[in-house]
């Protein structure tokens, strides 16, 4: 509520929160590469019609349907690997992708990168890698050959194209590739409710 958000803004206390950085350009929670980038276009120009989470719906059945693949590399804890991937994903801090947390930090969880990359892009494989991932989370789909999951301070993609477009915090960007991702811990103060109010 604004009275509230209002008093907290005036009397709270700040405290850091770690930000991430896509060639310069500062993320709170999450940045990707790939599909996302065109549902979230595609629910953008139809939300005026089916409203948000209809639009939303929408838009990734057609994404789904349209499922496009980008080539790129990406620099790991295990070295530099070669992707054919419709889909990379990149939070501040480790995050959950059960239900209903999808997307949530892990409480206590690694404070670092959180990077994701889809490696089987069938469309039907891409559907059942969603749903395993929503019920049994990231942690265990990442040990199938079809998901990569890393915590990491910094990457770098290469895409083979002079320019990508990038969703930073659920707004899409076109930027210059390579895109060098980086974290930056404690970066920003931030003035928010103690730990479980919020």
């Amino acid at each position: 509520d604004a009275a509230q958000a209002l008093e907290l803004a005036a009397t709270g206390a700040a405290r850091p929160v770690d930000v991430g950085y896509v060639n310069g350009r500062l993320f709170l929670n999450t940045s990707s590469v790939g599909v996302y980038t065109a549902l979230v276009h595609a629910r953008q120009r139809m939300r005026p019609y089916l409203g948000y989470h209809l639009a939303g719906l929408a838009a990734a059945l057609v994404q789904l349907v349209r499922l496009r693949r980008i080539t790129l590399s990406m620099d790991t804890p295990e070295g530099r690997r070669a992707y054919r991937t419709p889909l990379v994903f990149l939070g501040v801090g480790e995050r959950d992708l059960r239900l209903p947390a999808f997307g949530e930090r892990v409480p206590d969880g690694g404070a670092s990168l959180h990077a994701v990359v889809v490696r089987g892009w069938g469309r039907a494989r891409l559907l059942a890698l969603a749903l395993a991932t929503a019920r049994h989370g990231i942690r265990r789909v990442a040990r199938t050959p079809h998901v990569d999951s890393f915590l990491l301070d910094r990457c770098r993609l290469e895409v083979r194209r002079p320019t990508v477009h990038v969703a930073l915090d659920g707004e899409v960007h076109r930027m210059a590739a390579p895109l060098e991702y980086r974290i930056a811990r404690g970066a920003l103060s931030v003035v928010a409710p103690p730990a479980g109010e919020g």
